[in-house]
């Protein structure tokens, strides 16, 4: 069987400058290694790093690689500048790959004329329905589409009147397949599918203690400290505030927290919101370190190295990737009842919070988990191997499998 696999055109696989989905889509080449009925054409952003990578790692894998162009990228950087000035409150990532992205996309068409395969997957961006202004696209593609969605889909970009024509629509929990009925209920005679994510359960297993040490000496964190940890893009919607206001009246002894992350992924985009972050940093007597964006593959030793995780999401997370990666390290977690989180996480085995109340209530755990450490941390610890082996990648690899061969 020969598939296209359509990535959102803003960060490359692979994913050597991180992103959720972009990693997904890379342990579906990982596991695609020993497969030989599969012929996977992955379409993507051009970079010189993931191009090097995927000539060293995938050699059996198609990569079709596009750049979008020196015109667009300075426009864009132009849109996002003003933007960022007119509109001070607003959601600067939505601005910042605007033009890339489309151009991107559309070179995607432009292959895919000259191209045949038995299934076109459209990960997670609507504005992938672009390739079908193309006629000869959508004559040959549009009934072998699926619309594998990682996140919540607000608008289709005129696509709307597509979707009863594609062949299924796949979504990483029920929280996202419900979200896209509640707003496209045109398409519910379309076939819908859950295929919940999955973690790289080698990497996210293995003791890292060099790492560790290493990280530890870097960070300046020494083994006597307790250390909570937050990782995620640093936007309202991820909690890193609500954590720095938590931690504020915290009196623990050798306390430090360390915030991973940036504004988004490895570039270059800043806010205020991070100025937001710093100031009340600055409150807590040097115990808080931003760390900026680190590796993907050096994010199970840092959580291995933290006595507590805490990713209080402000939103409707899908699914919460970086939850299920905290917990199955083994690792005491506090996240909120967001969107999919409860479709992946036992509310039995981590300390879920309401967002309503998610200051006072990340407080009252992390004081609560300090003065009873041992006891949860030897839970975690239960809990985290059968996550390990309920969210493999072989066992997402063959849902994956099974879902291509069933329409």
């Amino acid at each position: 069987m020969r598939i296209a696999i359509l990535t959102p055109g803003i960060l490359p696989v692979p994913a050597v400058k991180g992103g959720a989905v972009e990693n997904l889509v890379q342990e579906i080449l990982d596991e695609n290694r020993t497969d030989d009925s599969l012929n996977i054409t992955v379409f993507g952003l051009a970079d010189q790093s993931a191009r090097s990578a995927a000539a060293e790692k995938y050699p059996y894998i198609d990569f079709a690689l596009f750049r979008s162009g020196k015109l667009a990228q300075a426009l864009d950087r132009i849109i996002y500048i003003l933007v960022r000035f007119i509109r001070k409150n607003a959601n600067l990532i939505s601005y910042r790959y605007i033009l890339e992205r489309l151009s991107v996309i559309m070179q995607y068409g432009c292959i895919l004329r000259r191209k045949n395969f038995d299934r076109v997957i459209l990960v997670n961006n609507s504005t992938l329905f672009l390739i079908f202004l193309f006629p000869s696209v959508r004559k040959k593609f549009l009934k072998k589409s699926t619309f594998y969605l990682h996140n919540e889909v607000s608008k289709m970009f005129g696509a709307k009147r597509l979707l009863p024509y594609i062949s299924s629509v796949w979504g990483i929990s029920k929280f996202v397949l419900d979200s896209f009925d509640h707003r496209f209920p045109g398409i519910i005679g379309v076939p819908h599918y859950v295929i919940k994510n999955s973690l790289d359960d080698h990497l996210f297993s293995t003791s890292h203690a060099s790492e560790v040490r290493s990280l530890r000496k870097k960070w300046n964190c020494p083994p006597e400290d307790f250390v909570v940890l937050f990782s995620g893009r640093l936007v309202y919607e991820k909690g890193a505030r609500q954590l720095l206001e938590a931690t504020r009246t915290l009196e623990i002894p050798n306390l430090k927290i360390i915030v991973i992350g940036g504004t988004f992924y490895s570039s270059d985009v800043t806010s205020s919101y991070m100025i937001q972050l710093r100031a009340l940093a600055r409150e807590q007597n040097n115990r808080v370190i931003f760390t900026g964006y680190i590796p993907y593959e050096q994010m199970p030793a840092a959580y291995e190295l933290a006595d507590v995780v805490c990713l209080p999401s402000m939103w409707d997370e899908p699914a919460g990737m970086t939850m299920l990666e905290a917990a199955s390290m083994g690792k005491p977690l506090i996240t909120t009842r967001s969107g999919g989180i409860p479709e992946y996480l036992s509310e039995d085995r981590v300390f879920m919070v309401d967002r309503a109340n998610v200051v006072d209530e990340v407080n009252r755990d992390i004081s609560f988990i300090y003065q009873h450490l041992s006891s949860e941390q030897d839970k975690a610890q239960e809990y985290a191997k059968s996550l390990r082996e309920k969210y493999s990648r072989r066992n997402y690899y063959r849902r994956f499998r099974r879902l291509l061969e069933v329409n």
